[in-house]
């Protein structure tokens, strides 16, 4: 298995991972409010990784890995 392959395999599991977590949190309204920013981010972390695999250049590869990079922040935030 490449770097590469390993590390989607990990971005995608802490995506599963952060979900599973949100189902475990208190439904009051800070806490859902909170869950959702930190779903949609820690989702993006393994959608964009994807993406920038993709990439058609190199410049394209780090501008998606950057956003990478900001939402793996904001889900530790």
């Amino acid at each position: 298995m490449s770097e590469a392959d390993d590390l989607q395999r990990r971005v995608e599991e802490f995506a599963d991972r952060s979900l599973r977590f949100i189902q475990g949190l208190p439904h009051t309204q800070i806490a859902q409010r909170m869950a959702a920013q930190f779903q949609d981010a820690s989702s993006s972390v393994a959608s964009n990784y994807r993406a920038a695999r993709r990439g058609r250049s190199y410049r394209e590869f780090t501008a998606k890995i950057g956003v990478v990079s900001e939402e793996a922040d904001e889900s530790v935030f």
